[in-house]
């Protein structure tokens, strides 16, 4: 009687733990799916389908698609040990592109053979929005939407990287506005403002696409010329920087007329960072 009680007990506990863990799987705002030992789909929570909008019918037997891509780095990880995570790209039902964080374990019998894998995953879409906002914020001027000099440094080091792996030289051409300060009092901060950004396009549209133009503050912007082939091709782009800013610009109805000076640096000779590249112009 005593063993038959104890028998009853211990099946009573596990019940209890197995509707615990049920409720769990089913609460859980995370995704959840358990996969056969293939990667196929053999079920999955609420959580799953209210992230994805696929509902259970339609994903039983699926392949998820981070199976599908067969990275190496994902099963060499469940392979050597037992799990793997990482952020992903991934589509809801009606085509919405999201972002995810997922973990996948193994899940072993008592043999240590692998029975099944089962995937968490969590939608962090708003999490990255905010960390691009917010890197947007540190990295470009708020006025132009160009780099920063705190990015334009970053991507001065990363300039010099493929400029030594190919052998080549880097231009930079620092531009100021002459009188800039005369426009401002005359015509007011505002004017002077939509000015900037009327320069920050044009220097933009006569630059190549592999090229950087970014502001430093007040008037001062710089231009990063990656892999140029000689210090001719630099001044080249400076004169038709020059010329391009010579046309008038229409700012509150009124005409206005500009020069700029233009000073030019060449890496690896005149420096190895934006600001001593700035100081040899």
């Amino acid at each position: 009687i005593g063993r038959s009680l104890s028998v009853a007990i211990q099946r009573e506990h596990t019940g209890k733990n197995l509707n615990l863990a049920e409720i769990a799987f089913d609460s859980a705002s995370e995704g959840i799916m358990i996969m056969d030992t293939n990667g196929n789909i053999i079920g999955i929570n609420k959580g799953f389908s209210a992230i994805t909008g696929y509902s259970e019918e339609e994903t039983l037997g699926v392949l998820p698609l981070i199976f599908q891509m067969g990275k190496h780095a994902l099963w060499n990880a469940l392979s050597k040990e037992g799990r793997w995570s990482g952020e992903l790209t991934n589509y809801r039902k009606n085509g919405e592109q999201y972002n995810e964080w997922l973990n996948i374990t193994v899940v072993k019998n008592k043999d240590h053979q692998t029975t099944n894998y089962v995937g968490v995953f969590s939608d962090i879409t708003e999490i990255k929005r905010s960390q691009d906002k917010l890197y947007d914020l540190v990295n470009h001027d708020p006025l132009t939407g160009l780099p920063n000099r705190r990015l334009l440094n970053e991507l001065f080091e990363q300039a010099i990287k493929r400029a030594q792996r190919e052998e080549r030289l880097i231009a930079v051409l620092f531009i100021d506005i002459d009188r800039f300060k005369s426009i401002n009092d005359s015509l007011g901060h505002l004017a002077g403002d939509k000015l900037l950004y009327a320069v920050s396009r044009r220097i933009k549209n006569t630059i190549r696409d592999s090229d950087v133009v970014g502001r430093l503050g007040g008037d001062e912007f710089l231009v990063i010329m990656d892999s140029i082939q000689s210090t001719e091709h630099a001044a080249e782009k400076s004169q038709k920087i020059i010329h391009a800013l010579q046309s008038e610009f229409l700012i509150d109805d009124k005409e206005l007329f500009i020069t700029v000076s233009i000073g030019i640096s060449i890496f690896p000779q005149d420096g190895t960072n934006v600001d001593s590249m700035i100081k040899a112009s």
